[in-house]
């Protein structure tokens, strides 16, 4: 793995190298920090990491610390786009900033089909954009299991097809069944906070499904700072079997009673 750049095999015996070097496997998991020093000394690094990795599904872990979106940055990213149909994972850790933009952005305009094996993706930002996390660069990701993300919108147009285990620090949106008949195969929901669209999309009606989702087991909730008056109307968890709620407001825990859930375990 290549930690920060620092490859840690000089010390190491010529026949160990040797195998490191020309073995794929030890490639294909990138934990890569960007941060604010110039970044154009690293790009040959980074380069003989992406060849040694082969063609081989990755493991890319990428925490930039810089708000700019330098030439240095820039030519990283491009660097790290071009392989983009190969990413199984994306943890992607940073300030609000156009680097996830411009990295996604490169990925499909360098690639023919980016993000087709994605089995899990992590994004972490410091803020919350207005418009959002996805764009549209997650429309077609049939392998997609593992979501967390920093906000969901209900309106973005991210495949959620397959999704079985999904985390959000923040859900803006007037329903969960919304949400829910997005995820018809969902198992595990980790709320924190939801909040009522924005302006722009409270001017347009949203159609309220009602679902039953069936495959729903466990649901915790951590939402004490909004609540959004009828969330949970229209939505039936004849499955769940696990609600944990904290920090939560009594009307909230009461709208998920009414679900017609099966608890085996008290809320905490």
């Amino acid at each position: 793995m290549c930690g920060s750049f620092h490859l840690s095999i000089d010390m190491g015996s010529s026949w160990w190298r040797e195998i490191i070097v020309f073995q794929p496997s030890f490639w294909s998991s990138l934990l890569i920090n960007l941060f604010a020093e110039p970044v154009l000394d690293i790009i040959s690094i980074l380069r003989v990491c992406l060849a040694c990795s082969g063609t081989i599904p990755m493991r890319l872990h990428l925490d930039i610390d810089s708000i700019e979106l330098t030439l240095g940055l820039r030519s990283a990213l491009d660097d790290l786009a071009r392989h983009a149909d190969r990413w199984k994972k994306f943890q992607y850790v940073a300030p609000v900033s156009p680097s996830l933009n411009y990295i996604l952005k490169q990925a499909r305009d360098l690639t023919e089909n980016p993000f087709s094996i994605f089995d899990a993706l992590l994004i972490r930002l410091s803020g919350i954009s207005a418009d959002g996390v996805f764009g549209n660069s997650f429309i077609h990701c049939p392998r997609l299991h593992y979501l967390l993300t920093t906000h969901l919108r209900a309106t973005d147009t991210v495949e959620l097809t397959h999704l079985v285990n999904l985390r959000t620090q923040l859900y803006q949106g007037c329903s969960f069944a919304i949400l829910l008949e997005k995820c018809p195969v969902l198992e595990t929901l980790t709320v924190n906070c939801i909040n009522d669209p924005v302006e722009d999309y409270q001017a347009t009606p949203i159609r309220i499904p009602h679902v039953c989702h069936t495959h729903l087991r466990t649901l915790e909730l951590a939402i004490h700072k909004y609540h959004v008056a009828g969330a949970w109307q229209s939505v039936q968890l004849p499955g769940l079997t696990h609600l944990r709620a904290r920090h939560i407001h009594k009307r909230t825990f009461c709208d998920v009673k009414k679900q017609r859930c099966y608890l085996t375990r008290n809320a905490s």
